[in-house]
């Protein structure tokens, strides 16, 4: 429309007396990036992305991913080291809670009041889920669920089943639940693989694609919650074939 500007400034463009500041930008990937301020050298987020993080439970919940960005930000401007950034999440697991909306889901995590767990996973009830670290033996990776409790630190603890293949594990289970620290890492390190360079700092160099072959599917995954927290497999996206 004539008259109008191409670029619109956001709120996070005005200060707190409404006058315009100067933002900056760091990016991890597409989707993990963030818009900074300084304030007498220190950078504090305006704005960030909550892609890979917003799942994750916290005892700082209603803050943690901007402490998180303040520490990547002065990680990324020589302020602290990595280790120094890393050790903040040392004591923590990767924890997200999943409502049991999926019939296919609830029928493997029945096994878990089969063994007298703490209680039955009902249908639309939670649980709580972990980021696998071990493979089973056909090379698949674990997720373990377990009952839903508050207290969702105690999570890696209690005994769970693999969501994927519905088997109960009782022992060392914490072994089996990635750890926060070792998630907050990947989710700095993610690389971009839009390019071909893209586990480095720069300029970026397009990757070239060549297809060779077709296969129509659907623009969204299905169960979406479920495929950020579990992840993606074969059955996530529709695939439509034509008819013989």
């Amino acid at each position: 429309m004539q008259g109008e500007s191409f670029l619109k400034l956001e709120d996070e463009n005005k200060d707190d007396q409404g006058n315009p500041r100067q933002l900056w930008f760091y990016g991890i990937s597409a989707k993990r990036y963030v818009l900074f301020y300084l304030d007498k050298g220190e950078p504090i987020p305006a704005k960030w992305s909550s892609h890979g993080l917003g799942h994750l439970l916290h005892s700082t919940e209603c803050d943690w991913e901007e402490h998180l960005w303040i520490s990547i930000l002065r990680y990324a401007l020589g302020r602290i080291t990595k280790e120094q950034l890393l050790e903040q999440y040392a004591s923590d697991h990767a924890v997200a809670r999943l409502a049991l909306t999926n019939p296919s889901l609830l029928s493997k995590v029945r096994a878990i009041n089969e063994k007298n767990c703490i209680s039955q996973p009902r249908p639309y009830s939670f649980l709580l889920i972990g980021s696998p670290t071990m493979l089973d033996r056909s090379g698949k990776p674990i997720v373990p669920a377990t009952p839903f409790t508050r207290e969702y630190e105690r999570a890696p603890y209690q005994q769970f089943v693999d969501v994927k293949t519905g088997k109960l594990y009782n022992e060392v289970t914490e072994l089996y639940w990635k750890t926060l620290k070792k998630t907050v890492e990947d989710y700095i390190d993610h690389p971009e693989s839009k390019f071909e360079n893209g586990g480095h700092c720069g300029t970026m160099r397009r990757r070239h694609l060549q297809a060779d072959s077709i296969c129509y599917i659907g623009k969204e995954a299905n169960e979406l919650e479920e495929t950020q927290i579990m992840g993606i497999d074969e059955e996530s996206h529709v695939e439509y074939r034509k008819a013989r």
